[in-house]
């Protein structure tokens, strides 16, 4: 009679907890990501995938999903509501069935049920090695950010004078001291906004202390444009804002200034001679 062959059954799934703490500690010196951060990734990560895989397909929260892990082992516990009459398999518990964990349950404890692991092994498994891949390309993006990111009040630098674009950043209610590259689309607008039209609102001038040019002074008319003498008084010279000339900021004050006395100058020494 011909033997038959047993079935090979395969092998359980399980997380070596040893060696994925033993990654993560690489994975902080290398690209400077704290194990406990990849941890608590690793925890969401096991509670969606288990959320998501659960063989009766009902929706539970993630808040009554415990996941514990450590070099010595994971554990996970489904939280569940003692009941003493069941409208929700994924949620409650009969009182009977607590019962058998904890004889001192009453009806509106929560009681930790264990997750069977064995069944869970092969996507916890996954999921570990998922979570260490995604935190390596999340530093490696980071360290791409950190060279080229720049702080918010350098965003102008090149287009404004630096402290001019320090002021318009600010009047567009950008946090100087950000990241540019994290600004959303709506900051960048508002910046736009802001240079394109920037307002300065004029409330009264300083003062007398304070001004670069004045206006008013002799008539123009009553001197000789090509010698700056005066028609009336000859051998009376006048130049810059003794006349009743000005303009406006930019040195074209200053450049009449020093045209028109170089020419009452000149024109003074000519009569001398």
């Amino acid at each position: 009679m011909a033997r038959k062959n047993a079935k090979k059954q395969p092998e359980a799934h399980k997380i070596d907890c040893a060696e994925v703490f033993a990654s993560l500690r690489d994975l902080e010196k290398i690209k400077g990501i704290p194990v406990e951060y990849m941890v608590e990734r690793l925890k969401q990560a096991l509670t969606n995938a288990y959320r998501k895989d659960r063989e009766d397909h009902r929706d539970i929260p993630a808040e009554n999903v415990v996941v514990g892990i450590s070099e010595e082992g994971l554990t996970m516990h489904q939280i569940k509501t003692v009941v003493d009459e069941l409208t929700d398999l994924a949620l409650e518990i009969h009182i009977d069935a607590a019962h058998r964990i904890n004889p001192d349950l009453k009806v509106g404890d929560t009681v930790a049920i264990a997750i069977d692991i064995q069944k869970f092994g092969r996507i916890a498994a996954q999921t570990a090695k998922q979570v260490v891949i995604q935190g390596i390309r999340e530093a490696e993006r980071g360290m791409v950010y950190e060279s080229y990111s720049s702080k918010t009040q350098e965003l102008l630098t090149g287009i404004l004078h630096n402290r001019l674009g320090r002021v318009v950043s600010k009047a567009a209610g950008l946090s100087l001291n950000g990241a540019a590259a994290d600004l959303t689309q709506q900051e960048l607008q508002a910046v736009c906004t802001a240079v394109k039209s920037f307002e300065v609102p004029l409330t009264e001038p300083m003062g007398m202390d304070s001004a670069q040019v004045t206006a008013g002074g002799i008539l123009t008319e009553d001197f000789d444009p090509c010698t700056m003498e005066s028609k009336l008084v000859p051998g009376l010279y006048a130049c810059g804002e003794v006349l009743d000339i000005d303009g406006d900021c930019g040195g074209f004050n200053l450049q009449w200034a020093w045209s028109s006395g170089i020419l009452a100058g000149r024109s003074a020494a000519e009569v001398e001679k």
